[in-house]
């Protein structure tokens, strides 16, 4: 089986856009180009590692609950808008 892309984590929760693929992986978000499949920006944004984190997103903002805490972050750059 070909993978899109090489993470080297478990992918615990995705969106997909037009262009792009965001992947939750360990501590980090992850977008993926679609068509090229290439990484095209990492960002590490929990402090520990969780398998039980949601991921809901919208056009412009990625909605993270873990826990009893939401992240609430910029779709475009992973900016954390509000915690």
């Amino acid at each position: 089986m070909e993978h899109i892309a090489e993470l080297g984590a478990i992918v615990t929760g995705f969106n997909i856009t037009e262009q792009c693929i965001d992947c939750m992986c360990g501590k980090e978000l992850i977008k993926i180009d679609k068509h090229s499949r290439d990484i095209i920006y990492k960002q590490t944004v929990f402090e520990k590692e969780g398998l039980s984190r949601k991921l809901i997103s919208d056009d412009k903002q990625i909605f993270v609950y873990d826990f009893c805490t939401l992240y609430v972050l910029n779709q475009k750059n992973y900016e954390l808008l509000g915690k």
